[in-house]
């Protein structure tokens, strides 16, 4: 069974509620505005960086999700040569198939 965790939503700032998955690497979050997403760690940190034209882009996708999928937001691998000056955020629709909820 897992644990859920309060906290304001990453995106919206509603009152919201997690618990982990992928050992601790990312969230699962219900948020009563956004609905459900997952952000990694990174991702989350990234987006209380961010600006609100950021955070908003990204608040209106979970509601966009197709049937049977999770907006995903992470931090895409970058390859040590990458001369990137800093960390990109990345969001995608996966499928709950693939996913260990």
């Amino acid at each position: 069974m897992a644990e859920y965790f309060k906290q304001d939503c990453p995106l919206c700032s509603s009152s919201a509620e997690y618990y982990w998955v992928d050992a601790h690497n990312r969230k699962y979050y219900h948020c009563p505005i956004c609905t459900y997403f997952i952000v990694s760690k990174r991702a989350e940190a990234l987006l209380v960086e961010a600006g609100a034209h950021v955070r908003e882009a990204y608040a209106a996708r979970p509601r966009q999700a197709p049937e049977d999928h999770l907006f995903v937001i992470l931090v895409p691998s970058q390859s040590p040569s990458s001369d990137a000056p800093r960390p990109s955020l990345s969001g995608s629709f996966v499928p709950k198939s693939e996913m260990r909820l």
